[in-house]
């Protein structure tokens, strides 16, 4: 189905929204004078569904869903042909969604888009990937431990007093919370991935170079037409604990609670930064 859309007329690029038969909702934009092509998905989940087992598993399996798929089973492929296409790419893990985003060279978008599309197809979580990425979410908690902002983000998450609440979750992750990543934290990923990763649950924006929105649409419905529309739910302890922390998150999407208890605000936090620095920061 294709929706219409509100178009600034001072915008030279042409658009059309369309919905695939499994649920995918993507925006297409031509741009006839851009250099490079450019696609982002955006996965309504995030650290706040993580099971309370295991602190940082989507943002573990962002970094996973770079390391090989069963149709491009070779850990570096996407960022060898990025990099070989004058392309870059990059992703993040917020605590309610999930962002994968590239761009390359307009002539290499059809080979980069169907890299990129086996992310949310069939992803590997092989071992010996899984075991040498966890290293990579390693170094970046080690790195947020030395940045005042983010130390100031886990201060507020620790100051949240509502029992249970997802802001609290610890949302980088290392190798302690996620247990090493051995088998029962490669099952997790795939469970999560399956639980979560379908195309009702996704957006998906692709701009293309010098190609008209008909061109775009046939090549976007074939890439993306295998991403699964129903969840591949687990069965088991692992899989309540999955259901239980999205049941939980859910709740905050539909109807905002705060993670502080009533009466317990205004607050005042000092925080000794490591920085030379003085500031003051005021939430409501």
């Amino acid at each position: 189905s294709e929706e219409l859309l509100d178009v600034s007329p001072n915008d030279n690029r042409s658009y059309r929204m369309i919905t695939l038969p499994n649920g995918l909702r993507a925006l297409l934009a031509s741009d006839p004078t851009a250099e490079h092509g450019a696609a982002a998905m955006a996965v309504n989940v995030g650290a706040s569904y993580d099971p309370t087992g295991l602190p940082g598993l989507a943002h573990f399996c962002e970094h996973m869903l770079f390391l090989g798929s069963e149709k491009y089973s070779e850990e570096s492929t996407y960022k060898k042909f990025l990099a070989a296409h004058g392309g870059r790419s990059n992703a993040s893990t917020s605590m309610e969604h999930t962002v994968y985003k590239f761009e390359v060279l307009a002539a290499h978008m059809p080979e980069a888009l169907d890299i990129f599309a086996q992310f949310f197809i069939a992803p590997l979580f092989t071992a010996s990937a899984t075991e040498r990425e966890l290293n990579a979410v390693d170094a970046e908690d080690a790195r947020n431990r030395t940045v005042d902002g983010r130390r100031l983000l886990q201060v507020l998450k620790a100051a949240a007093d509502v029992p249970g609440h997802p802001w609290a979750k610890f949302s980088t992750g290392n190798s302690a919370t996620l247990h090493g990543g051995g088998a029962a934290t490669r099952s997790a990923l795939a469970d999560f991935h399956g639980l979560h990763y379908i195309a009702s649950n996704m957006a998906l924006v692709v701009l293309s170079v010098g190609q008209s929105l008909d061109a775009l649409e046939v090549m976007v419905r074939a890439t993306f037409e295998n991403v699964p529309s129903a969840p591949r739910t687990p069965s088991g302890e692992a899989a309540d604990a999955l259901v239980a922390a999205a049941q939980a998150s859910a709740s905050i999407g539909g109807a905002f609670y705060s993670p502080f208890a009533a009466g317990c605000l205004p607050r005042v936090l000092h925080l000794a930064p490591l920085k030379e620095l003085r500031e003051l920061c005021l939430l409501w």
